[in-house]
């Protein structure tokens, strides 16, 4: 009789694991900020035990009940280009959900610096071969752009007048590319960061005025803050599991304790997200 009990507990295991949906996320710093947050909590393609947003959306999920497979291959200042060049052998397996999220500046066509800037041509180009990459591996893959936030510190240099101009050029990119290769859907978070501005709840450091009592943005005016991160996340359980971010815990053993988030702007950013992605209709 124990050996029965010990197989059936067995089956449920397996059968359980078969049924968890296996996500990538492929990015850079504005995927794993803060990467040390639930490190070792997802699978790091790279052995790096990075944490980040992933470990946080992680968490989340599991907080609603969800039990997610969640692995990552990131690096710092990396664009989609370098992942498709470098890593396409990590990222060629049958996932259930992949993101892709560009360098942050790339998708512009306002000239905005050197380097990975304003090409939003490569961005539609190598993100077509990825989602042409997992497709391969899945048909029935389901890939989710990740739309970033405009950068404080860019506006402060003069290259916009303000991150409203430059949230416009990158949100039209974004849902460019999910309409151009059938994408999923977009986790539309540089949306949320602006609304985050537009509610009172964040500053918006590009301006003398104090708009909010958190900040979205780190202190270089250009990362995610934890907070920044945290909303991140919310936009995309909001996103994929069509859930409620309002009935997410903000109280002892919650990713926004965890974070050190005061509870009550944790939950205004919970409400944000709940408004900017209508599900049911």
């Amino acid at each position: 009789m124990k050996t029965f009990r010990c197989a059936v507990f067995a089956l449920i295991l397996t059968t359980l694991a078969a049924c968890a949906q296996s996500i990538l996320f492929v990015g850079n710093s504005f995927t794993f900020v803060p990467k040390d947050y639930g490190a070792g909590t997802v699978n790091d393609l790279h052995g790096k035990a990075t944490g980040g947003i992933p470990a946080i959306f992680k968490e989340l999920a599991e907080d609603l009940g969800e039990n997610p497979r969640v692995s990552s291959e990131l690096s710092g200042g990396k664009t989609l280009e370098w992942h498709f060049t470098n890593h396409a052998e990590k990222i060629y397996r049958p996932w259930d959900i992949v993101v892709l999220q560009e360098y942050s500046s790339r998708p512009l066509v306002t000239p905005a610096g050197g380097g990975n800037a304003n090409n939003r041509a490569a961005f539609f180009e190598y993100a077509e071969k990825l989602v042409e990459l997992v497709r391969a591996k899945n048909p029935e893959v389901k890939v989710y752009f990740y739309e970033t936030w405009a950068r404080p510190n860019l506006v402060l240099k003069g290259f916009f007048a303000n991150i409203t101009d430059m949230q416009a050029e990158l949100t039209e990119a974004y849902s460019e590319a999910t309409d151009k290769f059938s994408a999923a859907g977009m986790f539309p978070v540089g949306e949320a960061f602006m609304e985050a501005v537009a509610q009172g709840v964040s500053d918006d450091p590009s301006t003398p005025e104090t708009e909010g009592s958190i900040c979205v943005w780190g202190p270089d005016k250009y990362h995610q803050s934890k907070y920044g991160a945290y909303l991140s996340a919310l936009v995309m359980i909001r996103t994929i599991y069509e859930a409620d971010t309002r009935d997410i815990s903000v109280g002892e053993g919650s990713a926004a304790a965890g974070l050190g988030l005061d509870p009550e702007a944790a939950q205004a950013l919970q409400q944000i997200a709940y408004e900017m992605v209508p599900v049911g209709k």
